[in-house]
């Protein structure tokens, strides 16, 4: 399934560990990880980065790599997804994160 979402998406998607979803800083969270992202992909085009984290994809939760395929395999190239993520920002005391949405049109 990740060939699937790297295809559709441009990107990889790993489980969080218990580290990364209890960053200081940041509330626990469940989701995913963003690993790579493709250059010139669906993902890329949405500034999405390495270290982001999906916690959202057309308003379902995103704790499993299959429920994102089950949203992605139902639409057609060019359909867009809806994704919740949480960006680190980095700041002069470290790193905030904050909240975002975008739509991702698939491939």
């Amino acid at each position: 399934f990740e060939e699937l979402i790297r295809q559709k998406m441009g990107l990889t998607l790993r489980p969080l560990t218990t580290e990364s979803a209890t960053r200081p800083g940041l509330q626990t969270i469940s989701g995913l990880a963003i690993g790579n992202v493709e250059k010139n992909s669906p993902a890329s085009r949405a500034q999405l980065q390495t270290g982001f984290i999906l916690t959202g994809l057309d308003g379902r939760t995103t704790e499993h790599p299959m429920k994102v395929i089950e949203v992605i395999s139902a639409k057609k190239p060019g359909e867009s997804v809806h994704l919740t993520v949480i960006a680190p920002q980095p700041t002069f005391g470290g790193v905030e994160y904050r909240q975002g949405t975008v739509d991702l049109p698939l491939r």
